[in-house]
């Protein structure tokens, strides 16, 4: 009996043993790269994945991307849940993705409802090691009174974040009505991608947004890649014009080759530090072609 006894204590403690050992690197990679088209799969993995056998190096991969959609409210705010009780799974965090959907109506899911989504801005501000962030505002119809789908609280999170962290990298996919100064708030910002069918910025003249979030605390300086897809950002140009940064990398693709004037100046300002210069114009049929005023742009770079 004594013998049995031993047997199964030993046959418990391997069973106890294997399930608390860490998945090696190549399973975790292996995981991420198979759920990688899944539009909520950091959601699901944070919601799911969270066994003992997830460790350092596993919570480390799980949690670099993290997406916060109103689309999967009730996995959003598990997540919330999950990042404000365990600060060490922020930490991880390196990317975040942020998607706000709107109804037919025009009218916005606003922040993420309910108690648990009133933890956003506290989250927000927990980001410290974030290097990147994603904005994303689906429409389903043309309205251009479209609200950004922020809650004055999260956009101060946002702000503070963006001196705290050292968020190098914004991305805009269809949205509008950002005020433009936003970007000040992000100094070590060095690449800006834009893919959006409007200019998603309004100067701060005109911003409907409260006058404190408008205040410009400096130029983005450090910028050095701007990439702008189908939209013509005039008050983006005005912005990064006036830091006299002088870009690396600018890459304009756009359906109006009318934008070559407004980003003349710009490439005359950084004529001294261009490197990359990208200028395609929408031909339609999925055809894009170089423009000629291309030739223009090099043109004023060398000269």
């Amino acid at each position: 009996m004594q013998c049995v006894a031993s047997r199964e204590t030993s046959r418990t403690q391997s069973q106890v043993s294997y399930n608390t050992q860490p998945f090696p690197p190549e399973i975790i990679n292996r995981i991420i790269d198979e759920l990688s088209l899944w539009e909520d799969k950091t959601t699901i993995l944070a919601c799911t994945l969270t066994s003992p056998s997830f460790r350092y190096f596993s919570q480390k991969r799980l949690f670099e991307k993290i997406t916060l959609s109103t689309k999967h409210k009730n996995e959003t705010n598990t997540l919330f849940t999950l990042l404000y009780k365990n600060p060490d799974l922020v930490s991880h965090i390196r990317e975040v993705s942020l998607i706000f959907i709107s109804d037919p109506e025009g009218s916005h899911d606003g922040d993420f409802g309910g108690s648990p989504g009133d933890m956003l801005p506290d989250v927000i501000t927990k980001l410290r090691n974030v290097v990147s962030l994603n904005f994303t505002d689906l429409f389903y119809h043309e309205h251009a009174d479209s609200r950004v789908g922020l809650t004055l609280d999260t956009q101060k999170a946002l702000l503070q974040l963006g001196h705290c962290a050292q968020i190098t990298y914004l991305q805009f996919d269809e949205v509008r009505r950002w005020p433009v100064s936003f970007l000040c708030h992000f100094p070590q910002l060095r690449r800006i991608e834009i893919n959006s069918s409007w200019d998603p910025f309004v100067d701060n003249a005109t911003s409907d947004l409260p006058a404190e979030l408008g205040h410009i605390v400096g130029t983005p300086s450090e910028l050095k890649e701007l990439q702008i897809k189908y939209s013509n950002s005039p008050t983006l140009f005005s912005c990064i014009g006036a830091s006299h940064s002088g870009l690396c990398a600018l890459a304009v693709y756009s359906d109006d080759a009318s934008y070559t004037s407004t980003i003349e100046e710009l490439v005359r300002s950084s004529a001294a530090t261009l490197e990359r210069l990208k200028v395609y114009h929408d031909q339609g049929a999925g055809k894009s072609e170089r423009c000629e005023e291309t030739v223009n742009l090099l043109t004023l770079v060398l000269s």
